[in-house]
């Protein structure tokens, strides 16, 4: 297999792409419900994540709340959050959660 090495100045290796990459696998929309993702691509090494506020506003950055998020290793492998219920104090704009495995 065909795989890319970096190597440091003293010839220690740095970076092996035949070790884990990340890979994408989908992304879905999280609003102030709770819910959970699974795929059929999770068999194939550990589940990630990334969440991606869905606002242009910077201002809203330090009261938006990101839902509580666990990943399960188990057989199914899943990725849930919780639900944000509203409070005066924080704003709840949708965000994308951007997954995969490693």
């Amino acid at each position: 297999m065909a795989y890319f090495e970096l190597y440091n100045a003293d010839g220690s290796l740095n970076f092996s792409s035949d070790n884990r990459l990340l890979r994408v696998l989908g992304q879905v929309q999280v609003g102030i419900d709770a819910g959970s993702v699974t795929h059929p691509g999770f068999v194939t090494g550990d589940p990630w994540y990334a969440m991606v506020p869905m606002y242009d506003n910077q201002d809203v950055y330090t009261a938006a709340k990101y839902p509580d998020i666990a990943i399960n290793y188990g057989s199914p492998k899943s990725i849930s959050w919780s639900a944000r219920p509203q409070s005066g104090e924080f704003v709840f704009y949708p965000m994308m959660m951007v997954y995969g495995v490693y």
